[in-house]
């Protein structure tokens, strides 16, 4: 009877009684209920599209039984517009929530709260469309071992991911993101847009906060020239993928970080170094089209590294320089004491190793193969210029039987295995570069990257264009057009001028087509939209920009669906954002638009640029809309020119 009881007490403690399901469809009983919920909870969100709803999570659960906050079947909750939900308790994991054009505000913060996750969550287009320095997903001060893992993220329109830093003494520590993608994130303003920030910088060779960054994709993620930006110290980046991307991995503060086993390709530039004391070791660097890795000159907020140690890393065709001691604007102090040794340079253009004024540097016991009209640059001592036999393409590429690399390489504390985890050396030295050779399988430890995301082409709307619809007649630039009340509209020089009007083309578009115009403000408070797949002139979508927020430009486009008050997807005005730096709007200076519509996917471009990209599955708002009237209307006053339109075709 007695080994009954102990049995009833584990199971007890395993299965806690008051574990219990609640099901909420509201956000106010979403915020009645979680205040309430127990260690091992579940609080289940009914199926369904949610928009502009604050929710606050304070429970805790306990190590081992987090309150689980979850959608009734995975991804069957969508989130949109001013959405946030604020973490503040511990051991609560939010997963498998859809969030779709949600902001301005963080959508997800970590309010001080420990042990939490944030798991398998999509964020589609999401962001600050006013400003692109606002994280999409935050952890606060004061919050320590949070994870961020396995979501989704995609068009972000300010920050993705961010660890918030503003003292020493609230510093989030341990706090790990891992296992996330980051996909065609278009750059929007001449900064922010990082798709990882970790710090935002003052002292940060003070803030040493271990965060943990791994098993990240980085596809595209173009938003700012840091994908990566790290602001703090003693960080580590390991086994990440980054392809694409008109960007690098950026140690911008800092000291003491570990950059490990990552494969970056395709990139601007692989890797970026700041700062004293990093640990660079074991990473693959192919095809950036500017530099494996830079270590620039110091100056004016930007420390020159030094003391860093670059070491078991392959270097293949790297534009420029696969290593760089380069020169930063007028910046004039030298990286000093570094180490590069044990590395594998190989390349058709450039220099291997560039140099440059810096000479208090160790550049020793490297493997260089120029090839083409490649240069080895700066050699250091014990260098090997020998093919070192590489095989494979992207992360399978490695040493291959009878390199030259193979056993050749100094042993170093820092290296006890290779990128991909297996241990060194496996002869009777290790391997240069970041793979350590084997005859034998890979060891059961071994590392499982993900996949380089492939090249793609850019998204090409002339390849798009089918039969012309109607084409703009700079002679008769009203032609086609009526006007709708007692709007002014006139043609002069072959420019459409409008002041408060509105006008509609006398034919209608097919339900596909692509659309295309210039467009400019007479005045920063001017307002202008375009309404289209209008059934009868009446609801359809509407693209808005202009007017002003106070005394400051409006600088956001909307879409809205059905009712101009509907807004259902937003995004920078970046003309506003990067061009308008006076009271009043450039006269010279044209808005180029690109409207294209296939379906219920509309995608808006600005100077080739998507501001605005929407999916209308039929879920907000009624049924995507098909074919219907075209309509301009103008506040105040405005200039329109070059309007044409084509059937789109596959």
């Amino acid at each position: 009877m007695q080994r009954y009881v102990v049995i009833a007490l584990l199971l007890t403690a395993v299965w806690p009684a008051h574990a219990a399901t609640y099901e909420v469809g509201t956000a106010d009983d979403f915020n009645a209920r979680a205040p309430e919920l127990q260690p091992g909870d579940e609080l289940v969100v009914r199926d369904g599209v949610y928009r502009d709803c604050r929710l606050t999570i304070p429970c805790s659960g306990a190590e081992g039984r987090p309150v689980i906050i979850r959608p009734a079947s995975a991804g069957g909750v969508l989130l949109r517009r001013a959405t946030q939900i604020v973490i503040s308790g511990d051991y609560n994991e939010l997963r498998d929530f859809h969030f779709e054009h949600c902001g301005p505000a963080i959508v997800v913060l970590i309010d001080g709260g420990d042990f939490n996750r944030v798991t398998a969550c999509r964020f589609l287009h999401c962001g600050d469309p006013r400003s692109t320095y606002r994280h999409i997903i935050e952890v606060g001060q004061n919050a320590h071992h949070n994870r961020v893992d396995h979501c989704y993220f995609e068009g972000s329109k300010s920050m993705s991911l961010g660890l918030r830093i503003r003292s020493k003494e609230t510093l989030g520590l341990h706090n790990r993101f891992d296992h996330n993608v980051f996909r065609d994130i278009f750059r929007l303003s001449s900064n922010g847009q990082e798709a990882i920030q970790i710090g935002q910088g003052g002292p940060s060779d003070q803030f040493e906060a271990h965060a943990l960054v791994e098993y990240n994709t980085f596809d595209n993620a173009s938003g700012d020239a840091e994908f990566i930006s790290n602001k703090a110290s003693r960080n580590t980046y390991r086994y990440n993928v980054a392809a694409n991307c008109n960007a690098s991995l950026v140690l911008r503060g800092g000291n003491q970080c570990l950059v490990e086993g990552n494969v970056l390709a395709r990139n601007s530039i692989g890797l970026r170094v700041h700062g004293t004391r990093h640990t660079i070791i074991n990473n693959l660097f192919l095809e950036n089209t500017k530099y494996g890795i830079t270590m620039p000159l110091g100056g004016e907020g930007h420390r020159q590294p030094d003391d860093c140690l670059v070491a078991n890393n392959t270097f293949v065709n790297n534009g420029r320089a696969g290593l760089a001691f380069a020169p930063m604007s007028r910046y004039t102090l030298l990286p000093n004491n570094n180490r590069i040794v044990n590395n594998v340079f190989v390349g058709s253009t450039g220099l291997l190793l560039d140099q440059g004024e810096a000479i208090e540097n160790e550049v020793a016991h490297n493997l260089f193969w120029p090839r083409d009209e490649a240069e080895v640059g700066f050699a250091g001592q014990d260098a090997i210029q020998y093919d070192p036999l590489l095989v494979g393409t992207g992360i399978s590429l490695h040493l291959s039987a009878g390199s030259p690399a193979v056993d050749a390489a100094w042993r170093l504390p820092e290296v006890v295995r290779d990128r991909l985890g297996n241990p060194r050396p496996v002869g009777k030295a290790p391997d240069l570069g970041a793979d350590e050779y084997s005859p034998r399988a890979p060891s059961a430890a071994a590392v499982a990257l993900p996949l380089v995301p492939p090249p793609r082409p850019p998204f090409d709307a002339e390849a798009l264009k089918g039969d012309p619809l109607f084409g703009y007649d700079a002679d008769a630039p009203t032609h086609g057009w009526r006007s709708a009340g007692s709007a002014s509209a006139a043609a002069e020089n072959g420019i459409l001028k409008l002041t408060d009007a509105a006008i509609w083309f006398e034919r209608e578009l097919p339900a596909d087509f692509i659309l295309e115009w210039e467009y400019s403000p007479g005045s920063l408070s001017a307002q202008a939209s375009v309404t289209f797949s209008a059934g009868g002139r009446a609801g359809g979508y509407t693209l808005g920009f202009g007017g002003t927020r106070g005394e400051a430009p409006g600088g956001v486009v909307t879409l809205a669906k059905g009712s101009r008050d509907h807004i259902v997807a937003d995004g920078h005005d970046t003309v506003i954002h990067r061009d308008f730096n006076k009271p009043l709007p450039n006269p010279k200076l044209w808005y180029r638009c690109r409207l294209v519509k296939l379906g219920g996917d509309l995608r808006f471009e600005i100077r080739g640029t998507p501001i605005v990209l929407w999916n209308d599955t039929g879920v907000v708002g009624g049924p995507a809309l098909g074919a219907g009237a075209l309509g301009i209307s103008q506040t105040g006053s405005g200039a329109w020119r070059n309007l044409q339109a084509w059937r789109y075709t596959e």
